[in-house]
């Protein structure tokens, strides 16, 4: 994930923050007679967002213009999303 004030563009990597979203299950992927029986479990995912505020090169968080999310994933590999959503704690 990567955040933009307009002047400034800082993104954070999976394994930076991998140890604060385990995974718990993986996903299970199988297509059997033209039938998709992938199994897919939703995971919410934290970023502290001090990960971008912080330090050279940092990120206004109040003049945010864009907020970019990346996958790794593989040419026709599909990928499953349901929300996106900021919360201050």
């Amino acid at each position: 994930m990567a955040l933009f004030d307009g002047t400034n563009r800082r993104s954070v990597n999976a394994a930076a923050i991998a140890t604060l979203n385990p995974r718990v299950l993986r996903p299970y992927h199988r297509i059997r007679g033209g039938v998709n029986l992938t199994k897919v479990e939703m995971q919410t995912y934290a970023i502290p967002l001090d990960r971008f505020s912080t330090g050279t090169g940092a990120v206004n968080l109040s003049g945010l213009r864009a907020v970019e999310v990346t996958f790794d994933a593989s040419t026709g590999q599909e990928i499953h999303m349901d929300t996106l959503a900021f919360v201050k704690i």
